[in-house]
C-alpha cells in the first residue's frame, strides 16, 4: 500500500484487525484504497469518518533516515517502540529504502525527539526532509585522524561509505598524515556521528580539529577534550599536552566487564555500544559478540555499575558483572595455510609481535596454525585479524579464524 500514488504512510493493526492509511486527496481517495486492499485478497469496508484518523493542519511529516537494519525484526522493532510514543499519528519504516516516514502532532513532539529516540534503539538516524531540518545549513569542517589505515583502498573505502552518509558535503582522506577532513551539514550530521561511522569500518578513529585547541600566546596552549562537558585546561611550551591530559583521565575511570546474552549480529553489538555511550558518565564501551562479553569505562562519580547493567537490561539482553580477570589480555586461534618452512614461522611470529597491542605470538608450522595473545584495551581479534591479513597481502599465507577464547 505504501507504494500506491499519494500514500503518505500505512499503520496496520493486526490485533484490532485496521488500517490506517494517510492520504494525499488530491492523487487518491478512499474507495482507490479499500479496492487495492480488496485486490491483495483480503475483505475491506470503510470506517465512518468519525471513527478513522484524519490528519489535521497540526499534524506533519518527517522522512528519516535510518542506518543500522538488517532485518524485518529491525524494522518492526522501531515501528513498535515509535508508534508508542505521544504525539506519534504513524509510522512506516522502508528496509530497502533505509527510512522511517512518521506522521506526528508539533505540540507533543519534535521530529529532533523522533531521530533520537530511534537512535537510541542503536541505530543511526538522521532527518532528511527540508521542511523539517533546519534550513540555515552551515557547511563545518571536522579533522578527524584516523589509524589502521594501509593503502588506498582504505583511502577509497572511507571515502565511499562516509560520502554517503546524510549532511556530508565532502571529504578527503590522506593516507600519509592517516586523517580526514569531513565537510557536513551541522543541522544534519555532528562530527562524533561522523567519527563513529568510521570506526564501524573498523578504523580507530579520533576528532582532532573538533577537540578544539587555540594558541592564545607563544608557549600557551588550551585544550578542550570530547569529555561530555568536562573541560581540562593546561599551559604548556609543546603541542603534546593531549597526551597527558588524557592519561589524567583515565585514573579517575573504572572499568568493568560484563556477560551480555541474547546478542545475534553486528547490529545487537551496534545498539549495546551506541546505547550505553549515550549515558553521561560512560567513556568507553567495547562489546564482543561471540565472547558474549562487553568492557566499560565509565566515571563513577556520573554513573554506577548498577545503572549500567540495568540499561543494558532495558535495551532488551541479559545482562550480569563478571569478576575482573585476565587483566585485559585476550587469545585468539587463527589457521594459516601457505607456510612451507620454519623461516615462514620466523617471519609471521617476528612482524606481528611487533604490532601495537600483541603481546604474543606462537605459530606452529606442523599443525598451520598461531595463537595469539593481545591487549583487549588496545586491539580485539577482529583488528588482529585485518592486521594480519594486510601484512600478508601478496605473500601466500592466508590467515583463518577458527576459534576465540579469553
Amino acid at each position: 500500500m505504501s507504494k500506491q500514488p499519494g500514500v503518505q504512510a500505512v499503520k496496520v493493526s493486526l490485533k484490532n484487525e485496521e488500517a490506517a492509511v494517510t492520504y494525499d486527496p488530491s492523487l487518491t481517495d478512499p474507495g482507490v484504497l479499500r479496492e487495492a486492499i480488496d485486490d491483495m485478497g483480503f475483505d475491506t469496508s470503510l470506517l465512518s469518518p468519525s471513527a478513522s484518523p484524519r490528519p489535521t493542519n497540526d499534524v506533519q511529516l518527517v522522512m528519516i533516515n535510518v542506518d543500522g537494519m538488517t532485518c524485518n525484526s529491525c524494522v518492526q522493532t522501531i515501528e513498535k517502540n515509535i508508534s508508542q510514543r505521544t504525539g506519534v499519528q504513524s509510522i512506516s519504516v522502508s528496509l530497502a529504502a533505509k527510512t522511517a516516514q512518521v506522521q506526528y502532532s508539533p505540540e507533543k513532539v519534535t521530529a529532533e525527539q523522533l531521530r533520537e529516540a530511534i537512535e537510541d534503539m542503536g541505530f543511526d538516524a538522521g532527518l532528511i526532509r527540508d521542511d523539517i531540518c533546519n534550513v540555515n545549513k552551515d557547511v563545518r569542517t571536522a579533522m578527524i585522524s584516523v589509524e589502521g589505515m594501509t593503502c588506498m583502498s582504505c583511502v577509497n573505502t572511507i571515502e565511499g561509505t562516509m560520502s554517503n552518509k546524510p549532511g556530508v558535503h565532502g571529504i578527503k582522506v590522506s593516507l600519509t598524515d592517516k586523517q580526514a577532513a569531513i565537510e557536513y551539514d551541522e543541522a544534519v550530521t555532528t562530527p562524533e556521528d561522523l567519527r563513529a561511522g568510521i570506526e564501524d569500518m573498523g578504523f580507530d578513529a579520533l576528532l582532532t580539529e573538533d577537540v578544539k585547541g587555540s594558541k592564545t600566546e607563544e608557549g600557551a596552549v588550551a585544550v578542550e577534550h570530547n569529555l561530555a562537558g568536562d573541560w581540562q585546561v593546561t599551559f604548556s611550551k609543546n603541542g603534546n599536552t593531549s597526551r597527558s591530559m588524557e592519561a589524567i583521565v583515565e585514573e579517575d575511570l573504572e572499568k568493568i566487564y560484563l556477560h551480555i546474552t541474547g546478542m545475534t549480529c553486528v547490529s545487537c553489538v551496534g545498539s549495546i555500544e551506541k546505547g550505553l555511550m549515550k549515558k553521561n558518565g560512560v567513556k568507553s564501551v567495547l562489546v564482543g559478540l561471540l565472547a558474549q562479553k562487553a568492557e566499560v569505562k565509565f566515571d563513577k562519580k556520573k554513573i554506577t555499575t548498577d545503572e549500567i547493567i540495568c540499561h543494558v537490561k532495558e535495551l532488551g539482553f541479559d545482562c550480569d558483572l563478571l569478576e575482573q580477570c585476565g587483566q585485559g589480555e585476550g587469545t585468539v586461534d587463527l589457521i594459516i595455510t601457505g607456510m612451507t618452512c620454519s623461516s615462514c614461522v620466523h617471519l609471521i611470529e617476528s612482524n606481528l609481535t611487533k604490532r601495537t597491542g600483541i603481546l604474543q605470538a606462537s605459530v606452529a608450522l606442523a599443525t598451520s596454525s598461531g595463537r595469539f595473545v593481545f591487549d583487549t584495551e588496545v586491539t580485539g581479534p577482529g583488528t588482529s585479524l585485518r592486521r594480519l591479513n594486510h601484512w600478508v597481502l601478496g605473500c601466500p599465507w592466508t590467515p583463518m579464524i577458527r576459534k576465540k577464547t579469553g
